[in-house]
């Protein structure tokens, strides 16, 4: 099957196992833009999300059961972020209580 990258009109050439609709260096470009777009603020979230994965990794943070919010036991919990001022202080929600309190969409 033959792709054609969508920003370039270049054909993309790699094994099928690992077809993408956009050469690496259209989707680095575009992850650029984007981060650029969204200045320091977007920084500041990033770093905090960072900053939440690592405590996670290194045993400094404790991600719990269940949904501080509704309670329900499950192994995929999101970090929910108050303000990124702080960012090791997270409500740990589920998918559905996370996209509820704006976050994500559903």
């Amino acid at each position: 099957m033959i792709k054609i990258c969508p920003d370039c009109l270049e054909r993309i050439e790699r094994p099928e196992d690992r077809q993408g609709s956009h050469h690496k260096w259209c989707l680095n470009k575009m992850y650029r833009k984007r981060r650029k777009a969204q200045g320091a603020a977007g920084r500041h979230q990033r770093n905090a999300h960072m900053y939440v994965w690592l405590a996670v990794y290194f045993g400094d943070l404790v991600k719990p059961d269940e949904c501080e919010h509704c309670g329900a036991v499950t192994t995929d919990l999101h970090g929910h972020h108050e303000t990124y001022d702080l960012p090791l202080e997270v409500e740990w929600v589920c998918r559905s209580c996370n996209a509820k309190l704006g976050s994500i969409p559903l």
